[in-house]
């Protein structure tokens, strides 16, 4: 990244927005499963504490493949939504924010390498993040598609 507020541009940030300034934060990653319910999450801890956690049930499971409910729940730190939702100005003093989605993912299994994967998302931002420069809605939906190939 180069000081030039045209690099910025470029990316279609804002103009007032600081350019990235990677770090590595450390944390740890969480996995539990009992049957068909999972619970996964990454607690991160530097500038400040973030928290990502999905829960899982598994609605449907054989060979063919999976029918997955997920709720997801993002607690950001206020340095995080300032980072990433205000560009780091020091005029933003953002709070912290909790974001949440509701999924459906399945995965179908076409052979032994071959797996479809589809599923639909809604998601539900905080107040902090919808009254961003960048923020419009309070909410978004999100389908996709995809393949994964194992090898």
């Amino acid at each position: 990244w180069e000081d030039d507020d045209d690099e910025i541009e470029d990316l279609g940030l804002p103009s007032s927005f600081d350019e990235p300034d990677p770090q590595i934060e450390p944390g740890v990653n969480f996995l539990y499963k009992r049957d068909r319910f999972s619970v996964e999450g990454q607690l991160t801890s530097g500038e400040d504490t973030n928290l990502s956690v999905n829960f899982d049930y598994n609605l449907m499971q054989s060979a063919q493949g999976l029918l997955t409910v997920r709720l997801g729940v993002d607690s950001l730190g206020e340095d995080t939504v300032n980072y990433n939702w205000y560009g780091d100005t020091s005029a933003a003093d953002p709070d912290s924010a909790t974001n949440t989605s509701l999924a459906l993912i399945g995965i179908y299994n076409l052979n032994p390498e071959w797996k479809l994967i589809y599923g639909v998302q809604a998601n539900s931002l905080d107040e902090e993040i919808e009254d961003s420069p960048v923020g419009k809605e309070d909410s978004y939906n999100v389908g996709f598609v995809g393949a994964a190939w194992s090898f």
